[in-house]
């Protein structure tokens, strides 16, 4: 254990404060509330980016010698020094009134005496985070630590409405977070869950999701439940060791994203061609040896990146009956540019790719050295 020496910015204000490296960051938002007259409840002290939380360690920071740290309000944005003297003379008025009037006699008056503290400011950390969930909607929790969901997060019920809880431990996820049924944004990324960790009935009751993301976890299926979140329209499995898919995907008719890069994914189910919304698939670094037929149903598929699999030819149906495919990426596949240059329906294909990219010059396209990205490398690898 050793000591650090800090600066907390205020406005103008500039304050140095020296704390030991297992003391908590609520310690510096105690120092700031007697330094500046803004209570802790009001107090946001960011770090690089990072707002700090008040059971955070100095260790857990990462607040070391030298240290920056900037203290917002959360009432009324950054307080000047004028409004903080203010806060402070307010302060010490109130404080001299209850004085003088616990010096008064007992006469039975009903009257009464200033109150000196707010049962707001009474809040522990805890307490003071989930109000701030419960006002906002929002529920912050990314790389923390956690190894389970706050009991406090899973009590918002239906008014919590975005959660992101990605870059923690968690292996599983309890079926009371289906009590969040107002949620839209649920970002689950980083993590260790596993297939067994996804609860169908949790899952079900998300029915307002329009955002699930799974990357970076230990899924290797996903759950059928997804069928269930008719709202949904941005799905990201990305990283994890997928070896299939849930038809019930085809279920998904607002879907409109699909990432699936970076599995072990042997073939696409056929039902994806149901999901009528869907504009991008990626489905790039796995082991696909097929695209299937059904994809020719998707009228609104942009772009399809498969690169790095093992698919030898393309569906013609696909290239024509596609009618908004302008990229379709197939490096690192047996299929060279030539095979699918001479694949029946890429003339379609071609013609509606060179009219998206003359709508797009100088923005972001799929330029080669020799022009026109083709989709494909120009030899077999």
């Amino acid at each position: 254990m050793g000591d650090v020496n800090v600066t907390v910015q205020f406005g103008r204000e500039k304050k140095a404060i020296a704390v030991t490296t297992d003391a908590k960051v609520e310690f510096l938002m105690q120092e700031m509330e007697r330094e500046t007259g803004v209570p802790q409840r009001s107090q946001k002290l960011i770090f690089k980016g990072k707002v700090l939380l008040p059971n955070m360690t100095i260790t857990d920071a990462k607040l070391t010698n030298g240290a920056k740290i900037m203290l917002m309000s959360s009432k009324g944005g950054v307080q000047t020094a004028g409004q903080a003297a203010a806060a402070r003379a307010n302060e010490e008025k109130e404080k001299k009134l209850a004085h003088m009037a616990s010096l008064m006699p007992n006469t039975g008056s009903t009257q009464k005496r200033p109150a000196t503290t707010s049962s707001a400011e009474q809040l522990t950390p805890e307490q003071a985070r989930a109000a701030s969930w419960s006002k906002t909607g929002i529920v912050g929790l990314r790389d923390s630590s956690l190894m389970e969901v706050p009991s406090e997060a899973l009590a918002l019920g239906p008014s919590a409405r975005v959660m992101d809880i990605g870059g923690n431990r968690l292996s599983s996820l309890p079926e009371a977070l289906g009590s969040l049924s107002g949620l839209q944004r649920l970002r689950l990324s980083k993590n260790s869950l596993t297939f067994e960790g996804l609860p169908g009935p949790m899952l079900s009751a998300l029915t307002n999701l329009t955002t699930l993301a799974l990357d970076d976890n230990q899924l290797d299926r996903l759950p059928d439940a997804l069928a269930s979140l008719a709202q949904l329209r941005f799905l990201s499995a990305e990283q994890n060791v997928l070896v299939e898919l849930p038809a019930g995907l085809g279920q998904l008719k607002k879907l409109e994203v699909l990432k699936l890069r970076g599995n072990r994914l042997p073939a696409l189910c056929t039902e994806l061609g149901d999901c009528e919304a869907l504009g991008e698939l990626d489905a790039s670094d796995n082991k696909l040896t097929v695209i299937p037929e059904s994809l020719a149903k998707l009228q609104r598929l942009k772009a399809l990146l498969l690169d790095n699999n093992l698919v030898a030819k393309v569906p013609p149906i696909v290239l024509k009956e596609c009618g908004a495919l302008g990229t379709l990426s197939l490096h690192g596949n047996p299929i060279t540019a030539e095979q699918l240059r001479e694949t029946d329906g890429y003339s379609e294909y071609q013609e509606r790719r060179i009219t998206k990219y003359d709508k797009q010059i100088g923005m972001r396209t799929m330029m080669s050295r020799d022009g026109f990205d083709e989709g494909a490398d120009a030899q077999e690898w």
